[in-house]
């Protein structure tokens, strides 16, 4: 008798999501800046401002640096793959007469999960983070929200981070959503 028992999917609760299927949705990065755009400026959203803020986030540059027809492919890409998978498992919901993306009912496991990964930083990398945090105060490099921060590896180089780590630990934030680039800039997400 063979065990296939691992080869079943376990039930899940109704309305709930499999860690599979959350992985899977998030292992695009066109899907996991849906959810944080509508996580960051609310819902709903147009589809184009949606397209507008990913493409930023991809291309970590201004829109007006950015060319029209990345903006455009970025537009069809969502429209086409990411929104209609996004919406088959419920976490966001299109009404594609009014070209309006909201957040659906199943959103909140795929922030959970995004939750629980920011919480799994490092120590060295949440070190990071507060020196980046801490040079928004005051300096020139900084945009008038207090987010921006202009010398960014300069200022991980000056907190004792040697330049290895410096790439890793940009990295790591920016993967796991607490930063993001525009141009040379970084942005953090509060």
């Amino acid at each position: 008798m063979s065990d296939d028992s691992r080869d079943t999917p376990a039930e899940q609760p109704s309305g709930s999501l499999s860690a599979d299927d959350i992985f899977e949705l998030l292992a695009h990065h066109r899907r996991r800046y849906v959810i944080e755009c509508l996580d960051r400026y609310g819902s709903p959203m147009s589809l184009p401002d949606l397209a507008d803020e990913c493409v930023v986030m991809e291309h970590e540059r201004p829109l007006d640096d950015i060319p029209a027809e990345a903006v455009k492919r970025m537009y069809m890409s969502l429209y086409h793959c990411h929104v209609p998978k996004l919406v088959e498992i419920g976490a966001i919901e299109y009404d594609q007469a009014r070209d309006l993306v909201t957040a659906g009912p199943a959103i909140a496991q795929f922030h959970a999960h995004m939750d629980l990964t920011r919480d799994a930083l490092s120590s060295t990398v949440e070190r990071a983070l507060e020196a980046l945090r801490g040079a928004t105060g005051g300096d020139e490099g900084c945009s008038a929200d207090g987010l921006t921060i202009t010398h960014t590896r300069e200022t991980l180089r000056n907190a004792g981070y040697d330049e290895k780590t410096v790439r890793r630990v940009i990295s790591r934030l920016e993967r796991t959503g607490y930063i993001y680039f525009v141009g040379d800039c970084v942005r953090l997400v509060d």
